[in-house]
């Protein structure tokens, strides 16, 4: 069983369903019991990423933010410079 840290704002998540391999989620902001997540283009290379034009922030439970196949992944946490 591999472990995922408790969502939290400026972390990057893809999105783990059949339907959406490759798209990342950035956390925006994060409670108790939920996130707001946005998609975004993801750049591991400069480790950047951009707000997707077309999409709306979403609200999701925190439930969902584990490494299922109807899930999210965590990928990094992004780091002020």
């Amino acid at each position: 069983m591999s472990t995922h840290p408790q969502p939290a704002a400026d972390q990057i998540w893809e999105d783990a369903g059949p339907r959406s391999e490759g798209s990342f989620l950035r956390v925006v902001e994060a409670t108790a019991t939920r996130a707001v997540l946005e998609r975004v283009a993801w750049d591991a290379d400069d480790r950047t990423t951009v707000p997707l034009p077309g999409y709306r922030r979403t609200n999701v439970c925190l439930g969902r933010m584990r490494p299922t196949s109807s899930g999210h992944r965590f990928v990094t946490s992004l780091e002020k410079r």
